[in-house]
């Protein structure tokens, strides 16, 4: 899955990376989802 690999770092990370990462999916959803009512 290209959201949660990024080629810079080995594919281990640690909890807080990982958290990092579902908080920036969170707000991508969540910006996606702002964009689809508008329109």
């Amino acid at each position: 899955m290209g959201l949660f690999h990024d080629n810079k770092k080995p594919p281990t990370f640690t909890a807080g990376d990982f958290l990092k990462q579902i908080n920036r999916i969170k707000k991508l959803f969540l910006y996606i989802g702002a964009k689809n009512r508008c329109h």
